[in-house]
């Protein structure tokens, strides 16, 4: 427990053996000092959110159909960019680098790229033949 009773969830980091901070469950920060046995409460800081991506994504939900060497299986597409789309699939038996072919019936698209990772029920896919449209 910290101050005031909030929850530990998890360490973040120690900067020289002097200072460890924790973030509490109320996403506050505890920060210890090591050296002078001191404790003080801060505001989770507000992260500016940086876009890496080249192309920008497009929230869509579409139904479709995922295609391997193996198998085939239903999917969504929770968002998509010139570049790749993030599945919403069961991701047994699917693994990162592999090719993939991804049709979307109800408007006429297929493609294939590759899973570029996984997690969750989610995949990436990095297109390596783009739609004619989207």
């Amino acid at each position: 427990m910290c101050a005031a009773g909030h929850a530990l969830t998890s360490a973040q980091h120690i900067i020289d053996s002097a200072y460890v901070s924790f973030q509490t469950n109320d996403s506050s920060y505890c920060i210890f000092d090591v050296k002078a046995g001191g404790l003080m409460m801060l505001p989770r800081p507000k992260l500016l959110e940086i876009e890496n991506r080249g192309h920008k994504r497009h929230s869509c939900h579409w139904p479709a159909v995922l295609f391997t060497d193996n198998f085939n299986r239903s999917c969504v597409i929770e968002d998509i960019s010139n570049g790749g789309c993030r599945l919403l699939v069961n991701t047994g038996k699917l693994t990162s680098g592999s090719t993939v072919k991804i049709q979307v019936p109800a408007r006429k698209l297929s493609f294939t790229g590759k899973i570029v990772w996984l997690h969750c029920e989610e995949a990436g896919i990095k297109f390596t033949s783009k739609p004619a449209r989207l």
